[in-house]
């Protein structure tokens, strides 16, 4: 396959050993990596990013390819932060049909977060499969984590099937509506389904509003900023302004060095996912808001400080016993 948004396979070569693949390189990893360094992505970059992988998914389709284990970790990002479908172990060749629909994989494969209910029901995938990981994508870019996630597989799995899920408080409605026509149980009935037609359709859909299709990889990605809070008291309206002069006063990495993708200002697990910042249309910083921010960030990083120590602590212990494990059972040997 050749596409831009897809990691194209160059060579494959082997010895005694090994076999070797030559791929593209995405220098900057997983998008999962930068949806768990901002907690969120915003409005702006959710769009970006879903209409590359919509992009990606149209093609795929093209070719008779079903991914069937579209994820974040799947989903790499080149020097450009544009996107590069990867992982295609469990992908799937159909035969063409007329609507793209009626061909079938009958196997289980993917990840349980992910599944559509088709697989988990009927044991089969199709190309609507993708929409379905679609819409748990796009709602994790928003509000940092899956729609279905369980106590173990199980549970996510009666989740999916039963179609439970919520949306955090804040949730942009015009991607809800899209997410909510994405996550169907029915593969017919969900948007995107239904070949060439039904793309047109989800490409249509308000969400995507103002999206330069013909252009989606010519275009530089926007700069990564997280959406929401994790807690709806750090997005007061009055910390709120519609510049970001001073998120390089905030940060705890201040320069001239704005070659990262991320929003200066923004560090790695930032507790209330910076959305809004110190300052004035003006440019001229208000000390009191400032002051708000500084102790917000202050107050919540303690608690994020104490978890890591105490996560710490615990895979220490864990590995300390291990160890005596290990040794009591050589020495019975």
């Amino acid at each position: 396959m050749n596409h831009p948004g897809i990691v194209r396979l160059y060579y494959t070569f082997q010895d005694q050993n090994s076999l070797y693949f030559v791929l593209d390189h995405a220098k900057n990893g997983e998008l999962l990596t930068f949806i768990k360094k901002l907690g969120s992505f915003d409005l702006n970059c959710t769009r970006f990013y879903a209409a590359q992988i919509v992009s990606a998914i149209e093609y795929m389709h093209s070719q008779g390819v079903i991914h069937r284990d579209l994820k974040p970790e799947n989903i790499l990002l080149d020097e450009n932060m544009h996107i590069k479908v990867t992982d295609f172990g469990t992908a799937k060749m159909l035969e063409s049909t007329e609507d793209g629909e009626d061909d079938r994989a009958n196997s289980f494969v993917g990840t349980a977060e992910y599944v559509s209910p088709e697989l988990l029901k009927e044991k089969s995938a199709c190309k609507s499969s993708d929409f379905w990981a679609l819409g748990c994508i796009i709602y994790q870019l928003i509000a940092g984590r899956p729609p279905f996630k369980g106590s173990n597989e199980y549970m996510t799995f009666q989740r999916i099937v039963n179609l439970e899920y919520t949306f955090p408080e804040g949730f942009p409605p015009v991607a809800k509506d899209l997410v909510q026509k994405l996550l169907v149980l029915n593969p017919s009935e969900r948007l995107g389904s239904g070949g060439k037609v039904g793309i047109a359709k989800l490409k249509k859909h308000p969400f995507f509003e103002g999206t330069d299709w013909d252009n989606i990889w010519n275009i530089p990605a926007p700069r990564l900023l997280p959406y929401l809070p994790s807690n709806p008291q750090h997005n007061k309206e009055e910390l709120r302004t519609s510049t970001n002069a001073y998120l390089r006063k905030l940060s705890d990495h201040s320069g001239d060095n704005n070659s990262s993708p991320i929003a200066t200002g923004l560090k790695q697990n930032d507790p209330f996912r910076l959305e809004s910042w110190a300052g004035g249309d003006d440019d001229r910083v208000d000390p009191e808001k400032a002051r708000k921010l500084e102790e917000q960030k202050r107050t919540s990083s303690q608690w994020y400080d104490c978890r890591t120590y105490i996560c710490t602590y615990i895979r220490v212990y864990i590995y300390n016993y291990h160890l005596k494990f290990q040794d009591s059972v050589f020495a019975q040997i």
